[in-house]
Order: C-alpha cells, then sequence, then structure tokens
C-alpha cells in the first residue's frame, strides 16, 4: 500500500522558495522541519534518564533485528512514468534470492501497486559489472525517426574484462531481429547518448583512459543520416497474431532483462528511436572475452521476423554510456570514454547527426576533448525545444549544468555553484534533472544537488539563470522523473529509507504543496523511530595540515537503556566502498542494529570521496591505501579525543574498497582493535590482474607503480595482523572475486591468528538473501560477546582487496586502469598491499566474499586468509555461492550482519549479546 501524507502549504512550508543568483558560490537554507513527520532526537531529559536501565554498551535489547534489517533491505533500481503519467519502478528483493522486479503505481488509492515482472523472471544488468539502466519507458524517449532505440553498448565478445563499448541503435519495428547497429564508436567509454527532437542530431559524452568520467570527458554532437535498419519481444501487430520474439536465440531474457552473470551480450541505458521501430541502446559484447567486452552502441530493429545482429551505431572506445536521441530522432547524444580514464576523470560528450537510412553520418566532440580543460560530461539530455543540455565539471571543479549552442558549437553554462548536480557513473540510469513545462514555456529543469553532506530539490530556470528551493522532508536524493503535473523523486532523510515520493507543485512551479511516499524500501521502519540514532555532520582534521575530511557520526541510541556509569561505548567504523564514492546521512537500519544496541557508529567520506568537488576527489589519486587508511584513523582519534567513544574499544568495518581501507588499517596502523571486511581487497596486484573491464585501468591511478602494490597489499603483511578477523564472500563476485578472501584467510589460518571465512553461493557484490543478511549480524554479535578476555584486537573485511597487485591483473574493464590512478607506480603497488605485510597483522579478522565477484575476486580474499591462518592469528572467512560485488539474497545478508555482531561479541567483548546467535568456526580460536 502506498504511504500517504499530504503537506499543506500553508502549514508545513516555511521559506520554501529561495531565488538565488547564477553567480552564487554557495548556497545556504534555514528550514523548518516539515511536522508531518518531525524527527526524534537524540537528547533526553533528566527525568527520562532516570528512568532507563543502566546496561553495558553492546549489550542493550533492541527490536530492530537481523529479520528487520534484512527484510527491509529492498533496493531501487530506477523510476519511469509510462504513458498514462503511472510511475514504473524496478525493486531489487532480498526475500526472493535478490529477484528485481519492475513494479507500477496502483491505480486508485489505497490499492496495492501492481508487478509487472512475471514471477519467474527477473529484470537486471550487469553493466561493467555494477548494473543500472535495466529499463526503460518509451513514451517520447526513443529515436522516433527511426523507431528504434540509442543507447550505449559494451561488446563483450572478444574480450569480458575489456569489452569494446560503443553507442548503438537498436531498431524497435522489424520483425527480424539484428545485432545493434553501432552509431558511435572508437573511444574506451560512452556515456548519455541523447538525441534531439527531430532525430537528426546525437550527442553524447565519451573519455579515455586513464581518465575517469569525473576527471575529464568530452561532449559531442553527431549527425544521423536518413538510413535506417531494424531489432526485443513486441507484441503482435493485429488481434489474434502470434506475439514477434526479437529476442536472437544466443540473447535470451536472462541476458537482456536479468543479468546475474551470463550470457553473450549485455545491453543497458538505451532509448527508444520511434523513426527507426528500433531500440538505440549500450552494449557489451562478451563472446570473445567475458572479462574485456566489446562496448558499442547499437540499434536493435523491432520490426522483423528474421533474428539479425543489433546493428554497430557508434564503437571504436573502449565505453559508452547515454545514448540519447532527440525528440525528432535526428540527433543522438552519448557519452564515451577509454582507458586508463574513469567516468569521473574524463570524458568525452559527442552527437552524431542521424541519416534517413539510421546511420550516424556526422559527429561532433562538444565536450571533453579540450587538452586545457579537465572535464567530465555526463548525463546529456535534450530539451523539448532540441537544445542539449548536459552536466559537466569543467568550470569550478564541481559538476553543474551546461548546454550546447549548436549554431556556435559553443558551451555555455547554465548555473554554477560550488555544489554537485550529477554524481559519479557508477551504475547506469541516473537521472539528476528532468525539463518541466509552466505556463507554456519550456525554460524550467527540475534538479537536485549535493552541498556539505546533503541534498536539495530546487526548479532551474535557465533562460533567468534562477534556482528556487523547494522544500521537502528528503535531505538525500538521487533521481528525478517528471510525471503530469508531478515530480517523482528518489530520496531519504534520516528517519525516511529510501523512498520515492510524488512531489506536486504549485501553478508557478515555485513551491511543493504535495508530497505523498508512493515506495519505500522499508514501509514499516517509522515504528521503530524512537530507537533511531540520528546522523551528526562532523567534520575532522586530516593528518595533511589544513585539509578536513568528514563523516556522518551515529551515537548509541535506545529509549529503554543507557550506558553504565563511567563507561563510554564502542565504536564501529564503517569505510564506504568505490573509493569514488559518498556515504550519505539517510536512514538505514543496518547502522540502527548496532546504535539501538549500544554501539556508537561513524560513516567517513574520506579524502577521494565524492560530493566535495573534484579537488577533494583527486586526494585519492595515487594514494588508496594511505589517504583513506589515515583519514579514517584521523575520525576514530577526533572522536576519541572529544569523548565520545572508548579509545579502547575501536573497531572498523567495509565492503569492497572498503574491506581494502579496512585491511590496510589492520595491517599499517595500530588504531584499531577489531574490525571486518565484506568482499574486500587483500592483494591489490591480483585485483588489478583479475578485475573486469570497466576497473581495469582504476587502481593504476589510485595506486600508482608496482612497488605501491606490493607495500599497499595487506596480503603481503599478514606477520602485522593481531587480531581476529572475520570474512564474507559471495562467490559469484565478479568485482573482488572470491579468490581475495581465500588468500588472506589462508594467511591468517597458517599464522595461528582466530579467522573466518564465509562464504556465500549465489551472491555476487553485495549481499542480497535475507537469510545471509540476517547471519552476517548474529555471528559477528556472538564473536564479539564471547571469549573477550583472551583477544584483545579483531577485524572484519567483506569482499575484501588484500592484493593492489592482484587486482589490477584480475579487475574487469571498467576499472582496469582505475586503481592506476589511485595507487601510482609498481612500488606503491606493493607496499600498499596487505597481503605483502602478513607480520604485521596482529588482531582476529573476518572475511566475508561473493564467489562471483568479478570486482574483487575471491582470491583476493583466499589469499589473505590463508596467509593469516598460517601466521596463527583467529582468522574466518565466509563464501557465498551466486554471490557478486554487494550481496543480494536476504539470508546472506543477514547472516553477514549477525556474524559480525558475534565475531565482535566474542573478540573484543566486554559485554553479553542479547540476541542469540550461533558463530561460525574461526580458525586458530575455535
Amino acid at each position: 500500500m502506498a504511504l500517504s501524507f499530504i503537506l499543506p502549504l500553508t502549514r508545513s512550508f516555511h521559506h520554501s522558495s529561495f531565488a538565488l543568483d547564477s553567480n552564487s558560490k554557495s548556497i545556504h537554507i534555514a528550514r523548518t522541519l516539515i511536522s508531518a513527520i518531525s524527527t526524534p532526537t537524540n537528547t533526553m531529559s533528566s527525568s527520562s534518564q532516570l528512568s532507563k536501565t543502566a546496561a553495558p554498551y553492546g549489550s542493550w535489547k533492541s527490536p530492530i533485528t537481523s529479520d528487520v534489517v534484512s527484510g527491509s533491505s529492498k533496493r531501487l533500481g530506477g523510476t519511469a512514468v509510462d504513458s498514462l503519467g503511472r510511475l514504473i519502478w524496478l525493486e531489487s528483493r532480498p526475500t526472493e534470492s535478490g529477484r528485481s522486479v519492475l513494479v507500477r503505481e496502483a491505480e486508485k488509492a489505497g490499492e496495492e501497486p501492481v508487478d509487472i515482472t512475471p514471477k519467474e523472471f527477473g529484470v537486471r544488468t550487469l553493466a561493467q559489472e555494477y548494473g543500472g539502466g535495466a529499463f526503460r519507458v518509451f513514451d517520447g524517449v526513443f529515436d522516433a525517426r527511426f523507431n528504434r532505440y540509442v543507447t550505449v553498448q559494451e561488446d563483450r565478445r572478444e574480450n569480458k574484462l575489456n569489452p569494446t563499448t560503443t553507442i548503438v541503435a537498436i531498431g524497435l519495428g522489424n520483425k527480424d531481429i539484428q545485432e545493434p547497429e553501432v552509431l558511435i564508436g572508437g573511444n574506451d567509454f560512452y556515456a548519455f547518448p541523447r538525441l534531439d527532437s527531430k532525430g537528426e542530431k546525437i550527442a553524447w559524452i565519451e573519455w579515455s583512459h586513464p581518465n575517469m568520467p569525473w576527471d575529464r570527458t568530452e561532449l559531442w554532437v553527431g549527425y544521423i543520416s536518413e538510413t535506417g535498419r531494424s531489432v526485443l519481444v513486441r507484441e503482435a501487430e493485429k488481434a489474434g497474431e502470434e506475439p514477434v520474439d526479437i529476442t536472437p536465440k544466443e540473447f535470451g531474457v536472462r541476458t537482456l532483462a536479468q543479468e546475474y552473470g551470463g550470457g553473450a551480450f549485455r545491453v543497458f541505458d538505451g532509448v527508444f528511436d520511434a523513426r527507426f521501430n528500433r531500440y538505440v541502446t549500450v552494449q557489451e559484447d562478451r563472446r570473445e572475452s567475458k572479462l574485456n567486452p566489446t562496448t558499442t552502441i547499437v540499434a536493435i530493429g523491432l520490426g522483423n521476423k528474421d533474428i539479425q545482429e543489433p546493428e554497430v551505431l557508434i564503437g571504436g572506445n573502449d565505453f559508452y554510456a547515454f545514448p540519447r536521441l532527440d525528440s525528432k530522432g535526428e540527433k543522438i547524444a552519448w557519452i564515451e570514454w577509454s582507458h586508463p580514464n574513469m567516468p569521473w576523470d574524463r570524458t568525452e560528450l559527442w552527437v552524431g547527426y542521424i541519416s534517413e537510412t539510421g546511420e550516424v553520418y556526422k559527429r561532433i566532440c562538444v565536450a571533453g576533448s579540450d587538452s586545457t580543460l579537465v572535464e567530465s560530461p555526463t548525463e546529456p539530455k535534450w530539451s523539448p525545444d532540441g537544445e542539449l543540455f548536459f552536466i559537466t565539471d569543467r568550470k569550478n571543479g564541481f559538476w553543474n549544468i551546461y548546454k550546447w549552442i549548436e549554431s556556435e558549437n559553443e558551451v555555455v553554462a547554465v548555473y554554477t555553484v560550488d555544489a554537485e548536480f550529477s554524481g559519479p557513473l557508477w551504475v547506469f540510469g541516473l537521472n539528476s534533472y528532468e525539463f518541466i513545462q509552466r505556463n507554456e514555456k519550456k525554460n524550467l529543469i527540475a534538479c537536485s544537488y549535493r552541498q556539505n553532506g546533503r541534498s536539495y530539490l530546487g526548479i532551474l530556470d535557465y533562460v533567468q539563470g534562477s534556482l528556487s528551493l523547494l522544500d521537502i522532508p528528503f535531505t538525500d536524493i538521487d533521481n528525478i522523473t517528471s510525471g503530469n503535473h508531478c515530480l517523482y523523486v528518489e530520496g531519504a532523510s534520516a528517519v525516511n529509507p529510501s523512498s520515492v515520493a510524488k512531489v506536486i507543485l504549485d501553478e508557478h512551479k515555485s513551491k511543493a504543496v504535495e508530497f505523498e511516499i508512493i515506495w519505500s524500501s522499508s514501509p514499516d521502519s517509522l515504528k521503530y523511530k524512537s530507537y533511531f540514532s540520528l546522523p551528526e555532520l562532523i567534520e575532522f582534521p586530516t593528518e595533511v595540515p589544513g585539509q578536513n575530511a568528514y563523516a556522518f557520526f551515529y551515537p548509541p541510541t535506545n529509549p529503554v537503556y543507557q550506558g553504565s556509569q563511567g563507561e563510554k561505548p564502542p565504536l564501529l567504523l564503517k569505510s564506504h566502498g568505490g573509493p569514488t564514492a559518498e556515504t550519505r546521512g539517510m536512514l538505514n537500519l543496518s547502522i540502527q542494529y548496532w546504535t539501538s544496541r549500544g554501539w556508537a557508529f561513524v560513516d567517513v567520506n574520506y579524502g577521494g570521496s565524492t560530493g566535495y568537488g573534484r579537488e577533494y576527489r583527486d586526494r585519492l589519486l595515487g594514494r588508496w591505501g594511505i589517504v583513506d587508511v589515515n583519514d579514517c584513523c584521523s575520525c576514530a582519534k577526533f572522536l576519541v579525543d572529544s569523548g565520545k567513544v572508548d579509545g579502547e574499544r575501536l573497531c572498523i568495518t567495509g565492503g569492497s574498497a572498503g574491506g581494502y581501507t579496512t585491511l590496510a588499517a589492520l595491517a599499517f596502523k595500530e588504531t584499531f582493535k577489531a574490525g571486518a571486511s565484506l568482499y574486500g581487497v587483500a592483494d591489490l596486484g591480483l585485483l588489478r590482474a583479475e578485475t573486469h573491464k570497466f576497473e581495469s585501468h582504476y587502481i593504476d591511478n589510485l595506486v600508482g607503480n608496482e612497488k605501491a602494490y606490493f607495500e599497499r597489499s595487506p596480503i603481503n603483511f599478514v606477520d602485522k595482523f593481531s587480531c581476529p578477523i572475520i570474512l564474507f564472500q559471495g562467490l559469484e563476485d565478479k568485482v573482488v572475486p572470491p579468490d581475495q578472501a581465500r588468500k588472506i584467510y589462508q594467511a591468517l589460518k597458517e599464522k595461528g591468528l582466530p579467522v573466518a571465512l564465509v562464504e556465500y553461493e549465489g551472491e555476487q557484490h553485495g549481499f542480497r538473501k535475507t537469510r545471509l543478511i540476517r547471519s552476517k549480524s548474529i555471528t559477528l554479535t556472538e564473536l564479539l560477546v564471547k571469549r573477550y578476555f583472551i583477544l584483545e584486537y579483531l577485524a572484519f573485511a567483506f569482499y575484501v582487496v588484500a592484493d593492489l597487485g592482484l587486482l589490477r591483473a584480475e579487475t574487469h574493464k571498467f576499472e582496469s586502469h582505475y586503481i592506476d590512478n589511485l595507487v601510482g607506480n609498481e612500488k606503491a603497488y606493493f607496499e600498499r598491499s596487505p597481503i605483502n605485510f602478513v607480520d604485521k597483522f596482529s588482531c582476529p579478522i573476518i572475511l566475508f566474499q561473493g564467489l562471483e565477484d568479478k570486482v574483487v575476486p575471491p582470491d583476493q580474499a583466499r589469499k589473505i586468509y590463508q596467509a593469516l591462518k598460517e601466521k596463527g592469528l583467529p582468522v574466518a572467512l565466509v563464501e557465498y555461492e551466486g554471490e557478486q560485488h554487494g550481496f543480494r539474497k536476504a539470508e546472506n545478508i543477514k547472516f553477514t550482519l549477525e556474524q559480525q555482531m558475534v565475531f565482535f561479541a566474542r573478540l573484543v567483548g566486554h559485554f553479553d549479546v542479547a540476541d542469540e546467535i550461533n558463530p561460525i568456526k574461526v580458525d586458530n580460536f575455535d
């Protein structure tokens, strides 16, 4: 049932309209909380404190159980609006083994939303191993001129790790299924192909290695010729006729729609080309290489009976994204980039002009090709009037909105402010702004941006250059979709989980008059709000003089309990993944699971995180394993010095890149007494060797030379580990393969440290099954409670990176140069790989790993596990079959959460956990 609450303008919105000059460098808002969703406070009166039961921190009982957490972790995969104005969304359900389902908004108030996807199918892509762009509603966004879908395509047939990325057209009118037609290619990466209203021109972003899309990209425009061809499953044209199967036999529904890990092709982020009746989309051709697929933009004809290969419209570069047609299908825009860049380093935006036969006959690079500008254009979009808009960071280092003046071939800023109007292109389907109409004027853009740790929703008049802010109860906003006289906004706040809200504006489009929650990832979460710990944005000094970093601190909160007299709470510090990503101060029940039991929790945005501009993001280049580790340690020290936490009970956790930071902090620092890693990296060299195409050069940028790969890989320094560790790993993880967790597990086991490894069948990078989410929390709880008097230090890691050199060798195409940018030279790879310094580890550690992980392969976890085991440290490795990079199955998410809690309780302890949890075996301990 939809969760509805209507907010009347006169009572709830104060200071709801703000007119700002486009030259403003910052926006500061004094806003009143909306009374209908007032937030609880973390402060208690003296009388309420006296009525609480005193108990040791960490031992408190809480109704926010692992079942609640795992059952509430539905994920949103995108939104769209159909021709009747109804909202369509994609949600991932951990309780159904992570199946992703398309759902349509209820037609009437009080009715249930309707599942569109049949029960036996799922809708998901694994584009660049992270996914996104899994569906598109054909309501004026296709290439009407040629009746086709224009999209970015990765061709993985020749090389799965390094697919060929192009912008392609997928025809939608022919009965004969064809291979997508490449419209644009030749660069490493493409994104945002966008057509003008006539379908005569196309704009796109492209970039090449070693750039990431936030470093340097190019915006191009192409002119489209008059030719066109026809390629999915469509309804019969006449009553009584059979539906036309437009999917090639070698594709299959699981390849095009679900993509759990197989198939020769992956298509994603496309648009319908009505002009040629085809679907233009990005395609990965994995036939020759799964790790290095060929990526193109192709056209899949939708009218022919004979199945044919998609026609390649755009190709030749390593990566493509955002193929977008104008309303006439005469132009297509797209983003592309090449190794060693990531799409946040350097990309290019291109526009192509489409001929009468549907070919791209003329191309213009709109942005990203100027060697004097370091930029990463993204999210191209054609306005109703056929003007090309996009987002880039060329002027001030922040992703702001620009537009292309076609007649002058000139790029001009629409609105400039030190705030981020978009984010890094890890997953496809970003939609940070939408065109809306006011009194027949088509000069308004609904947009969101992030500044100072929170999001804002506004209406931008791009003719006047002014921005009016809308007062809504979301402090974190991801995507915006325009509906009939309303906006659908994906967002959250400190008391609202990830949700989709319908926002109705006044007639002037300057104020929000109604706010209704349509979908919630956890609709029952508000009944626990008295247990919610509200995030406090903190700014703390780093080891670099004059440089500060940011984090969200959550104090322990429970209406029934308070800490024992004179006691300070233990701290669990989380280092986020990416590492080019960001943590946000939104309601996350997995955090409340800890704080409601008496733990303090801090979520760190270390140097290199997004949301604070390019300069902050670039702090990590060549210094991954240094800046992130130092910032996490500085944050913990800041909280200890502030008197907020117990300096003798500091724990650290992280997944993927955050798992690497966890292991590196344990190997090279003495700050933390405990830790956990989920599908983390132990060996940078192994990660580089095994990773997929998208990140195949990412690590080089982050690490540097070979020496740095060795020196920063925890697997090489098992002797430095001294505390127990537990590892969780999905066996389907392609991002951080299971070998990473197994390697560190074996090393710790041989060392004699208490160690445990939990592997999940069917899990990829990030856990999706309810049972595994619950079991993770139970195991960690039990491990922390028991035998605390034996062991003093503890660690845990998720999809762990132990060896930077191995990570670089194994990684996939998208991140194949990313690590080089973050690390640096070969010496740095060695020096920053924890696997090379096992002798420095001294605490127990637990590792979690998906066996299908292509981002951090399983060898990383296995390598560090074996090294720590041989050293004699307590160590455990958990591997999940069928899981990739990030666990999606509810049972895996549950299991991982519980095992972290029990692991901490057993091996750091000083309290008895309130939950009944059966711990897994810890080597060198049990």
